[in-house]
């Protein structure tokens, strides 16, 4: 029997339907979907997805059930026109939905139907006096390659789904306090305060100098995000990347930095100069991202920029994510001109391991070695070791954290070649930059003036 025939049959002898979505009661999905796979000719499959919606949890204790209740009932209303002739859904519970999707009745490969289905599920409503903002995430699983029953491939989508959980926490004992209540809820409102802020350009990037410690040259600079929150002010990114990160935030906010380095790199060379590089910090997620390659090539097609003029700075731990992937994706962008550089250099158990495994261009030495330096010997002996070791190596060398004329001095001595901190000039927006370059191009540092 075709699809429709199944469910017709099924519809005229039971009637039912979820009490909150509509869709197929649980038992009554798997019969239905057992039966229309059991039919599948040789060669045909179908595919069983496990779909979460990713902040319900958040939004019914905070929102409360009513306004849960109505996100559900928006969930089925798109479902039941997205899937109702390609497959059947269900509603498990909570925020969790199963669907059972014929390939042969799907007019396009399944991961494009999938990222069209949770764009299309991606809602929003208004509560706290802003916009609420509710994402997907789903595993998937195809039958029957993968699992002679429905059940068996069900399972296997769900273990897509949640294996990065299952790797990350294990054996959890938290015992409940009153402030996780109003954590979750701080967390969630920032979180769909970040979407807005994304979608309303709130974002900014500005920018920290790099000097040259001999001649004192502006040679590039740091770009770095701040977010113009319309009631909070200005925030700077140690108190929301950790949370876009939790979140999957990490990958557009990622994006948009990197594009706004591409254009404003594209905006200095119309102005004649060509020669400055921009470095960007990037997170292990999202470098290591299937998707992070591309979307630099995509870069490099739309701006007239050179590939060598940014500098992504990534930290030391992404070799404990993925140290074969992280190779790979370093050589590969290597041959298209970018340049890597390692943050916090030295903070790691393992620094030195790292430099040689990771053909990079560049380490920043961290700024703990930089603050002390004027009094604790050690820190300074560490300092020159690290940037003996790079030279012999010919990797650039930025010591970042510079904010006296003393550390300046000590810094030139060992032999540091690029000087970055607050001695030369806090991080400024664009429109400042070309004034502090104009009013330091004859500044010999160290310099009284600072």
């Amino acid at each position: 029997m075709e699809l429709t025939q199944i469910k017709t049959v099924h519809n005229e002898k039971t009637g039912k339907a979820n009490y909150v979505t509509g869709l197929y009661p649980y038992v009554d999905f798997l019969g239905l979907a057992n039966r229309t796979g059991r039919d599948l000719q040789r060669n045909e499959k179908a595919y069983l997805i496990y779909l979460q919606l990713d902040q319900f949890i958040e939004i019914r204790d905070v929102l409360g059930v009513n306004q849960a209740e109505q996100l559900l009932n928006i969930v089925r209303q798109r479902l039941q026109m997205t899937v109702s002739k390609i497959g059947m859904a269900c509603h498990n519970d909570d925020g969790f939905f199963s669907l059972f999707l014929l390939d042969k009745l799907l007019k396009q490969p399944i991961h494009k139907f999938m990222e069209e289905l949770t764009q299309a599920l991606n809602l929003s409503t208004n509560a706290y006096n802003q916009g609420i903002y509710i994402t997907c995430s789903y595993g998937i699983c195809t039958f029957p390659d993968h699992g002679k029953t429905v059940e068996d491939c069900l399972e296997k989508a769900k273990v897509a789904l949640t294996q990065e959980n299952k790797i990350l926490i294990r054996d959890l004992k938290i015992e409940y306090n009153n402030k996780m209540t109003q954590k979750m809820k701080e967390n969630f409102l920032t979180e769909m305060s970040l979407r807005k802020g994304l979608e309303q350009e709130q974002f900014e990037l500005y920018y920290q100098p790099q000097v040259d410690s001999v001649t004192g040259k502006l040679i590039g600079l740091e770009g770095l995000i701040r977010w113009h929150h319309p009631e909070e002010g200005v925030k700077m990114p140690g108190s929301f990347l950790e949370l876009a990160e939790s979140t999957g935030l990490i990958f557009p906010i990622g994006e948009w930095v990197i594009e706004q380095a591409f254009n404003q790199l594209e905006n200095w060379k119309k102005q004649g100069e060509d020669t400055l590089t921009i470095s960007i910090n990037i997170s292990s997620r999202h470098f290591l991202a299937p998707s992070f390659q591309p979307f630099l090539e995509r870069c490099l097609q739309k701006y007239d920029v050179k590939a060598e003029q940014l500098i992504i700075e990534i930290t030391e731990d992404v070799a404990i994510e993925d140290l074969e992937v992280a190779k790979k994706r370093i050589l590969a962008l290597r041959t298209y001109g970018f340049q890597i550089s390692i943050d916090d250099f030295g903070t790691g158990f393992s620094a030195f391991h790292y430099l040689q495994h990771f053909p990079v261009q560049e380490i920043k030495i961290d700024r703990q070695f930089i603050q002390d330096i004027t009094q604790n010997e050690v820190s300074m002996r560490i300092a020159k070791s690290i940037i003996d070791l790079a030279n012999m190596l010919k990797l650039k060398v930025v010591c970042e954290g510079v904010e006296t004329a003393e550390q300046c001095e000590i810094l030139q001595q060992i032999g540091t070649p690029i000087l970055q901190g607050y001695y030369f000039s806090k991080p400024m927006r664009y429109q400042d930059v070309c004034h502090w370059w104009e009013e330091t191009k004859n500044v010999a540092y160290p310099s009284d003036k600072k």
